[in-house]
């Protein structure tokens, strides 16, 4: 198995030299002393900080030879080299302990090709001066177990980057941020196939325990491939992997409180991952495993709230491909694959947008409808009618009726005012009066024609002393005595 190579990253597509190729220094050019470091792991020197000087251009050399004589297959790699040099924008350096990444380069002249004497090239590319970056891998038993990309001749390590909590069974305030906090990683090592939890700390990583998990912390069962990790709302890992064309889960199970691995379904090519990444909400989400179908030819999804029991088939290729990746993007997710060859499909997977959640800082614009029918909307307010208000308006035409108002105040507050009528027959208000009699007085005052008749009044005899009568002869007439 080769141990150091070289790739060509261009704009699309990545062209791996051949195991012949090295650098003659692991960084280009001159190295200031004063930039070199002594790691506390090693005696070994190594260069750090950035923006140091790299003044010569970036030099790999090489041999091209075929071992069949076949000189077309010959100039065709080195057509290959000369075309991937030339769009050159960085190269990578993938070694057991870490990769190194030479970025930034407008590519580079024509590679120096000169015949090696036995029916080979030596070959010799340049490319134009960057600087490298180093991004070293978690210093698990070694280097990670490599895999093959079935059914293509490439390969893929056991390394499996995933975000997640800042620890194992932190939920911290609930938030969908707070589970992709950290950077965690999942190897297999080589030789001992010793299943691993990482944890990123400080630009270092971390060994992470977890007691009791059926896979992490254990050997890899035999035949093992394909592994992959993602948290789940109660911040636990979940490890899936592919065993002779079927996909087993090991997951957290809230009710006993521990670790299972009772899923297992027909597939290859497992992905984990937890849909709150792309839509930002725990509430509500699910974990996702996407796979192939055991003939490759179908992407195939399955849901945790179903128990991952029911295949969702997404796509039928009709085709072998392979399922590298499934890639966060906001609110939608795309599915990263290739073809039998290992180079990327022209056709890649992109999923429907989710339902974006509302929140109190969403704004809203709304815009009429410039033609169609339009629908009412009718929104029951529940328990809320006393935060409705509702804005009426009056008829355009028919009777109006004005409302009455009932009161019924107490007698002590009832006071009224009578205005006469301005026409009609007026009829005075009478009053009825009846005093003591003893306090009545009469004076009569004889008639001033006609005749009289003489008039009795009865008292009682208790108040006849109390009567006094004034009387005055008639002025004129016949006087008769009764």
């Amino acid at each position: 198995m080769r141990q150091d190579r070289f790739i060509i990253v261009t704009a699309d597509s990545q062209f791996e030299l051949n195991w012949t190729f090295s650098a003659a220094a692991l960084h280009p050019g001159s190295v200031d002393p004063s930039a070199l470091g002594r790691r506390s792991t090693g005696s070994v020197l190594q260069r750090f900080g950035d923006g140091q000087r790299t003044p010569g251009p970036f030099v790999l050399s090489g041999h091209v030879w075929n071992d069949g004589q076949d000189a077309r297959a010959i100039r065709t790699e080195i057509v290959n080299i000369q075309a991937a040099v030339a769009a050159a924008q960085s190269v990578l350096r993938d070694t057991p302990t870490g990769q190194y990444w030479y970025s930034g380069f407008q590519g580079g002249p024509s590679p120096e090709v000169t015949p090696d004497g036995i029916g080979g090239y030596r070959v010799r590319l340049e490319f134009w001066p960057s600087r490298a970056e180093f991004v070293p891998l978690p210093p698990a038993n070694a280097r990670p177990l490599l895999s093959r990309r079935t059914p293509s001749d490439t390969f893929f390590p056991e390394y499996f980057l995933a975000r997640g909590p800042r620890a194992v069974g932190d939920t911290g305030s609930g938030s969908a941020r707070d589970y992709v906090t950290t950077a965690w990683a999942l190897s297999v090592a080589t030789g001992s196939r010793l299943v691993s939890l990482w944890r990123q700390q400080n630009d270092a990583w971390e060994h992470v325990e977890t007691p009791g998990h059926p896979i992490i912390g254990q050997v890899a069962p035999a035949g093992s491939r394909r592994f992959s990790l993602a948290f789940d709302q109660a911040a636990q890992p979940t490890v899936a992997y592919e065993q002779l064309s079927d996909v087993h889960v090991t997951r957290y199970d809230s009710v006993s409180g521990g670790y299972v691995q009772n899923v297992s379904v027909p597939g290859v090519d497992p992905i984990l991952v937890l849909d709150a990444a792309w839509h930002g909400s725990i509430g509500g989400s699910d974990l996702l495993l996407f796979h192939l179908s055991a003939d490759r030819t179908q992407v195939i999804a399955r849901v945790q709230s179903e128990i991952w029991a029911t295949p969702h088939t997404l796509h039928n290729y009709g085709v072998p491909v392979i399922l590298d990746r499934v890639v966060p993007l906001p609110f939608r997710y795309q599915l990263l694959l290739s073809d039998a060859t290992g180079e990327p499909q022209a056709l890649q997977l992109l999923s429907d947008f989710y339902p974006v959640p509302a929140e109190d800082n969403l704004g809203v614009v709304g815009y009429p409808p410039a033609s169609g029918s339009y629908v009412n909307v009718v929104m029951r307010a529940g328990d809320y009618a006393d935060s409705i208000s509702a804005a009426g308006l009056p008829p355009s035409g028919g009777a109006y009726a004005e409302a009455i108002e009932l009161l019924e105040f107490g007698p002590d507050a009832v006071s009224a005012t009578g205005l006469p009528p301005s026409g009609g027959a007026y009829a005075p208000a009478m009053e009825y009066v009846e005093p003591d009699a003893d306090a009545v007085t009469a004076t009569g005052l004889p008639p001033t024609g006609g005749e009289i008749v003489n008039v009795t009044i009865r008292l009682p005899n208790e108040h006849l002393d109390e009567l006094e009568v004034t009387a005055f002869p008639p002025s004129g007439g016949a006087y008769e005595l009764a």
